[in-house]
């Protein structure tokens, strides 16, 4: 208990840091407002909703494509550097964005863009730093550090939705840049960085006392599971928190309590993610992970069966938000404890390829099957069959 509260004494200001880098980075906000952005841009070009969906594929690959690439510079640089300058390429990236026009390309090169220039902003380069700070108490520390994604949820979806009521669809990235270079960037600026008197051979169960090398994890049984299992339910998790501002103001919702939902989806991703931090500290990852990650197939059968509002929405917005709290969360530390620190960054970066492949084909797949049949029900019963199998 001693050594738990020295680590957070010593690395809290890491942290905060690096929580506030999780919102607003490449996998943070631009990704939890999409959503927000889906009518508006639907409504003003004519695009369908699988073909604005699809713009998260180009999100999301963009930067988990990278993730290797920039795992292994993470693991032979400063990752204050990565990060800052990658902050500055989210900012970049959110501007360009207000420039679509009616050719939907524009859209995609627009988020292509963001994604490459911002990749230095992934989970990996912020739990890289907290991991050198923290080892008794990694699980909740990460946790912590994961759930600046919540609070986007909860936080971004509103600011950009009356952003767009009052003054259009183009300052809602306009204001999420604003936010990013005025608020965030000072505070990562000031605070974020590594603990380089740490040592890098951590314990890792495969490969050694020194943890694995990139080859050898890469052969594991256990590589291959999290990476199965992160593109199922990153698939499921994403097409629903995409759609779910569409599919609520279908039911009859209002934005005003549609974007409310979503915000109640948020305080779930941060309980999950402290939560999980706090169970994996004390009990096997590996049956935590199997148990949470099972949660949103409920959220989706109670979305099927009763979309419309009363205490079923309010769950199956809570057991979704948990289950896309526990998904980065969990492999962030599945993968420090299995392969060890001394190439976290460039494994931790190969998982997240396919947890970007299901997060960017999961709202496509959704939106199709709704411009195909009218609505989301069958959908969603597959998004339940695919949180199960993962």
């Amino acid at each position: 208990m001693a050594q738990k509260k020295s680590e957070f004494r010593a690395g809290w200001k890491i942290v905060l840091a690096a929580s506030m880098g999780v919102s607003v980075g490449v996998s943070g906000t631009p990704f939890y407002t999409m959503g927000v952005f889906l009518k508006p841009l639907s409504a003003e070009f004519h695009w369908t909703r699988a073909g604005v969906s699809a713009a998260t594929l180009f999100l999301s690959l963009g930067w988990a494509l990278t993730s290797p690439i920039v795992g292994r510079l993470a693991d032979r640089m400063d990752v204050r550097r990565i990060a800052l300058f990658s902050l500055l390429g989210v900012i970049a990236g959110l501007l360009a964005l207000t420039q679509v026009n009616g050719q939907i390309w524009t859209l995609y090169l627009g988020l292509t863009f963001l994604a490459l220039a911002g990749s230095g902003t992934a989970p990996l380069i912020w739990t890289h730093a907290v991991n050198t700070w923290f080892d008794r108490s990694r699980g909740l520390s990460l946790g912590l550090t994961l759930a600046g994604s919540g609070v986007a949820a909860i936080l971004a979806p509103r600011f950009v939705d009356r952003l767009i009521a009052d003054h259009g669809w183009q300052a809602g990235y306009l204001g999420l840049a604003v936010f990013t270079m005025a608020v965030a960037y000072p505070v990562i600026f000031a605070f974020f960085r590594e603990n380089k008197t740490v040592r890098v051979s951590m314990s890792g169960r495969v490969g050694g006392a020194e943890g694995a090398r990139t080859g050898q994890a890469m052969r594991s049984r256990q590589f291959w599971q999290l990476g199965f299992g992160i593109m199922l339910v990153a698939g499921a998790v994403s097409a629903i928190l995409i759609h779910m501002v569409a599919l609520l103001t279908d039911s009859g919702l209002s934005r005003n309590e549609a974007t409310g939902v979503a915000g109640l989806m948020g305080f779930a991703v941060v309980f999950g993610r402290v939560a999980i931090g706090f169970l994996v500290d004390r009990f096997h990852g590996p049956y935590v992970a199997g148990s949470v990650l099972m949660v949103p197939a409920a959220g989706y059968l109670l979305l099927w069966s009763h979309p419309g509002g009363g205490w079923e929405l309010i769950a199956a917005a809570l057991t979704i938000g948990m289950a896309a709290g526990a998904e980065v969360d969990l492999l962030a530390y599945l993968s420090s404890r299995f392969f060890g620190l001394r190439n976290y960054g460039v494994i931790y970066g190969f998982l997240l390829v396919p947890f970007g492949v299901g997060a960017g084909v999961g709202p496509i797949l959704l939106g199709r099957v709704y411009d195909t049949t009218g609505g989301y029900g069958p959908g969603l019963v597959a998004g339940a069959i695919c949180a199960v199998s993962g």
